[in-house]
């Protein structure tokens, strides 16, 4: 049975079941340091879990848990049937019920009509869709504010008020009181700036010390490619980034880099070790030193970096937002993952995608899976719910560099034979 983690439920319910919280991020640089995720863990064990972070009775976890699953289920039939009339939802606490809000009240009584009108669950009508205040008010406002000299740097769809809450920093100049007057949806926060550890305004992912995986690195004899995952060697411990092969044809002695954040600058990380690219048999890998530690550090981290992925925003389940150190703690042959669960992956071209795995290929060591991905994302890590499945390898539809939408998918060398074949093993697990 293919059901939800207690942690993987953790988000969902600080978004829905956290009093006075019903947002959703929609921004690559705003957003908690999250991955909303699938898992394959078993009810029970995901019950067990939450009773001992919780400290309450297994049953009552238990119980917890399967409504959990009935709420997320309903909420999704709720979202299938507004399509884009859907304004948000959350919970309710002073009535423990579901609160599923759309523009169309038609649409809402289809929803009551199709779930049986359960009695814990209850429709609004608002009088903006999510899809509406995300992807068309947003970047209208981000654009008029840029125009101010005010950089707005992320937005928060406020569920509950059906309002947007547009993001700036603390030492912005005044927001015009023409801007808040011809937009009564909006309200503005001001919040404190981040360090600008990572930056990928200039179309490539880069980071600061220590390197992780999605970020850009480049070989001599190969255009933009991305890091996958921090991996020491069986033999000596030595450090590496794991990549795809067929980034580093030049063999041995060919030298990578990344890139400075600070100028964005080529910075040597050191040279390919070992490498094998063979497309008909499915092994496309290689490992790159890491001998530069005053640039990238050690090495010895292991952690992969997640933008916001838009394709998949609108199902809380499979939602990633920001976070520049998402942890990778294991690795599977995808062979434990039913078709259509969701994978993952993030490169310096096009930041995270995530998309349904359709499979694996007949005498290959390839899996493929329904993501976006644009030329420079080879090599990247392909992973869901902290555990490591793939490297990227190639691209199947490709149109005008990146696979296309309609028909084309992402293969990925599998994690596990790649390690193996390399050497090497995943920085912090045991193999």
């Amino acid at each position: 049975m293919n059901l939800k983690s207690a942690a993987v439920l953790a988000p969902f319910l600080a978004l829905y079941l956290t009093p006075g919280v019903a947002s959703s991020p929609i921004d690559q640089t705003g957003g908690p340091a999250a991955l909303v995720d699938l898992g394959d863990e078993s009810l029970e064990a995901a019950a067990l879990q939450l009773a001992i972070d919780e400290v309450i009775p297994v049953d009552e976890a238990a119980r917890q848990m399967a409504n959990q699953e009935r709420l997320i289920d309903q909420n999704m039939a709720a979202m299938a049937v507004l399509g884009d009339t859907y304004a948000g939802s959350y919970i309710d606490h002073s009535s423990g019920t579901l609160v599923v809000k759309g523009t169309s009240m038609e649409s809402l009584n289809r929803v009551l009509l199709e779930l049986g009108t359960p009695p814990d669950l209850k429709v609004q009508q608002a009088a903006q869709s999510k899809s509406y205040m995300e992807n068309a008010l947003w970047p209208e406002l981000r654009r008029e504010l840029e125009s101010a000299g005010i950089s707005a740097s992320s937005a928060v769809f406020q569920v509950a008020s059906n309002r947007l809450e547009v993001r700036i920093p603390t030492d912005s100049a005044p927001v015009p009181p023409s801007f808040l007057a011809t937009n009564p949806e909006v309200s503005i926060l001001r919040v404190d700036p981040e360090p600008a550890t990572c930056n990928s305004d200039l179309g490539h992912l880069a980071c600061t010390s220590p390197m992780r995986g999605g970020v850009y690195i480049k070989g001599a004899s190969h255009t933009a490619c991305s890091a996958g995952f921090m991996v020491k060697s069986m033999t000596d411990s030595s450090h590496y980034i794991l990549t795809a092969g067929h980034c580093a044809t030049g063999g041995d002695v060919e030298n990578f880099t990344g890139l400075r954040v600070s100028d964005l600058q080529q910075v040597s990380i050191g040279k390919a070790h070992s490498s094998q690219y063979d497309p008909s048999h499915g092994s496309d890998s290689a490992i790159v030193h890491v001998t530069n530690t005053a640039s990238w550090g050690s090495g010895t981290n292991n952690t992969v970096y997640v933008l916001a992925s838009s394709e998949v925003i609108d199902d809380v389940r499979y939602v990633t937002t920001r976070n520049e150190n998402y942890a990778i703690t294991a690795a599977r042959y995808s062979s434990t993952l039913p078709v259509n669960s969701y994978l993952c992956r993030t490169g310096t071209s096009s930041g995270t995608k995530c998309g349904p795995f359709r499979g694996t290929e007949a005498g290959k060591t390839y899996l493929d899976f329904y993501a976006r991905v644009c030329s420079g994302d080879s090599g990247g890590p392909v992973y869901i719910a902290h555990t490591a499945h793939g490297i990227v390898s190639q691209m199947v539809g490709a149109v005008n560099g990146c696979t296309s939408a309609a028909t084309g998918y992402t293969v990925a060398e599998e994690v596990r034979t790649a390690l193996i074949e390399r050497n090497v093993w995943l920085n912090g697990v045991t193999p």
